[in-house]
């Protein structure tokens, strides 16, 4: 078990290097934590392996070059962005039709201007419409923070259909922070991104990793192009993303 002040040193430590913009590495974190309160580098170092594997601290291997994140600040990052992305949602099935997208388009195809009387909503009537209209839009890739299970279901079907070696059942129980890079490749391969799974492989991005990519990187980071990098993260990296931390929340409450 790590020592307490040990936890409360190397997670300081780690927060203050990246509010730097310098990277969290074993080699800095050791030099920070003995020229700040004395420890030695070797023990530094052993208590830094029992918070990984407690799960307090992340070991990331990007690019080649191993760091270090705060498990509890990444996780509270990602619920702000859900919260965020939660609220728009139910914003736009509470606004009128116009916040409706699907609603707009098939607006375009009646009258500019309807008659008194005819065509007309009542606000139950809108209400339904853009709750049904928005579970159409799902499919092609509004993922809500109560569909994202159904969602990650899906593409682990359409894995399977396509052959991928990738198994379901592999998934449901395998622990995003243990995937290889090969595992990566192999998802992104059975759900119909083989060509861009090379990418992840150049990039040795492994399952850690997968874990803290933002949309930046997925769109700039990876050199594919735009159209199949934007699925490639709504529908798959955020997903898994958010099951990660859901299914892993105990451990950070």
């Amino acid at each position: 078990m790590s020592e307490p002040r040990y936890r409360e040193w190397i997670l300081d430590t780690i927060d203050s290097l990246r509010s730097r913009k310098a990277r969290p590495d074993l080699e800095r974190i050791c030099r920070m934590v003995r020229r700040r309160h004395g420890a030695e580098a070797e023990h530094t170092r052993l208590q830094l392996e029992t918070l990984i594997q407690q799960h307090a601290v992340l070991k990331v291997n990007y690019k080649g070059s191993v760091s270090y994140r705060n498990a509890a600040k990444v996780q509270r990052g990602r619920r702000r962005s859900e919260q965020a992305a939660g609220s728009l949602a139910l914003e736009a099935v509470l606004q009128p039709a116009a916040i409706c997208p699907s609603a707009q388009r098939s607006a375009l195809t009646q009258e500019e201007e309807p008659r008194a009387g005819e065509n007309a909503l009542t606000p139950d009537q809108l209400l339904s419409n853009c709750t049904s209209l928005s579970h159409q839009d799902e499919a092609v890739g509004s993922v809500h923070q109560t569909s994202w299970r159904r969602v990650r279901k899906t593409a682990m079907n359409e894995g399977m259909k396509k052959g991928g070696l990738f198994k379901a059942e592999e998934m449901m129980v395998q622990d995003l922070l243990q995937w290889s890079v090969a595992d990566v490749v192999s998802y992104f391969t059975s759900v119909g991104f083989p060509e861009q799974a090379v990418a992840f492989r150049m990039q040795e991005i492994d399952g850690k990793s997968l874990l803290l990519m933002q949309r930046s990187d997925v769109l700039t980071g990876l050199s594919i192009r735009l159209g199949p990098a934007l699925k490639i993260y709504e529908h798959h990296v955020k997903v898994l993303q958010r099951s990660h931390f859901q299914e892993h929340s105990s451990i950070f409450s």
